[in-house]
């Protein structure tokens, strides 16, 4: 792996880095990332090749492109004066469910987080939840995402098989033996619950989720890096789609923490995990270091893993570079990092008794 340079005066700023709010003065990279004149980054700005935001303009993860997609998520967030949220046991149950579908009909695997994204925007946008009614929004909302998304021909898909599948009926059943009611569905009930459900989300069915940001973002990376870190990259890539399904099966999204937010700490939390920064980079003011580093280990199951640290200069090298790929400042990426780690370290104890020592 080619190794990001720094000139001899950059490197003296290194500390202040991991520890403070500024980037280095200037920061250059080889290997087909930015080049030796353009690749600049200042205390005043952030400067990126033109070929590179021209290379994002085409791949649609310009800024403009990420921009409107982050109004889109806050528009959904926005909460009906009667919104109501689902217990959080039922709404796993739903998505469960709903993944277990659209595996079924082939749907790629952005979309059950796109399903939960939709499962959350229902929820704070309705003026009441019926839970006799969950069987059938389930079925309605998975179905509006697999037309909506194209993921197969909606003509294809068979109504009937549906309503009849194992899956369904172990819903149905799970939440009567859990103390709700709940209605079997008909073909009549399911074609009423989709416009009732069309009305509800405003015909905005698409809604901005937690993998489509990080993987725009990852694109971002790859290509700001060039040659450098590829195999990194692709691992810390790889542990966002892990945490991120888990912590969007067991949390729902909202105004306190956007998808947003936890994908930008999903991806500072992959970079430490992959080795290409240390826990020391994201502390947050708030905690010492011995506290952030054990927070951090407490969402890690294969913490005694960890990669050696690489060189402070080489670290200040990568973040600098992560935040022009991200546009984000590095007090917003400790803050969105350390929120990341309160919510991840609750829900990874939940499903590994023993895995947090302070549970």
């Amino acid at each position: 792996m080619g190794a990001l340079n720094r000139s001899a005066e950059d490197l003296s700023s290194s500390a202040k880095l991991m520890t403070g709010s500024c980037y280095p003065a200037a920061l250059v990279v080889g290997s087909g990332g930015l080049g030796d004149e353009e690749g600049i980054v200042s205390a005043d700005g952030l400067s990126i090749p033109e070929d590179i935001l021209d290379m994002w303009d085409r791949q649609g993860i310009s800024d403009e492109m990420l921009q409107h997609m982050k109004m889109g998520e806050l528009e959904a967030l926005q909460p009906q004066k009667a919104a109501q949220q689902l217990p959080a046991v039922v709404r796993e149950g739903c998505l469960r469910f709903m993944a277990r579908i659209l595996a079924l009909e082939g749907a790629g695997e952005d979309s059950f987080m796109m399903a939960a994204a939709m499962l959350d925007k229902y929820c704070l946008k309705a003026e009441s939840l019926r839970m006799e009614k969950l069987p059938v929004l389930a079925t309605g909302l998975t179905w509006l995402l697999l037309k909506a998304d194209g993921f197969k021909d909606p003509s294809r898909c068979c109504m009937l098989r549906w309503l009849r599948s194992p899956q369904l009926q172990e819903l149905v059943n799970w939440l009567r033996l859990s103390g709700w009611a709940a209605e079997p569905i008909t073909g009549r009930s399911w074609i009423e619950s989709e416009m009732q459900i069309l009305k509800t989300l405003s015909w905005k069915v698409q809604v901005p989720c937690v993998s489509q940001f990080y993987s725009a973002y990852f694109s971002r990376i790859s290509s700001l890096f060039g040659e450098n870190y590829q195999q990194e990259i692709q691992a810390a890539q790889h542990a966002c789609a892990i945490f991120g399904g888990v912590l969007t099966l067991k949390r729902a999204v909202s105004l306190e923490l956007t998808g947003h937010e936890i994908s930008l700490g999903l991806i500072c939390h992959g970079f430490i995990g992959a080795g290409l920064l240390s826990r020391a980079c994201f502390r947050p003011p708030s905690l010492s270091l011995a506290e952030w580093q054990e927070l951090y280990d407490q969402t890690q199951p294969g913490k005694e893993n960890m990669p050696p640290e690489r060189p402070s200069n080489e670290q200040a090298s990568i973040l600098a570079f992560l935040g022009l790929a991200l546009r984000a400042d590095i007090e917003t990426l400790k803050d969105v990092t350390s929120r990341l780690c309160f919510e991840l370290k609750p829900v990874l104890a939940s499903i590994k008794p023993g895995l947090t020592t302070n549970s």
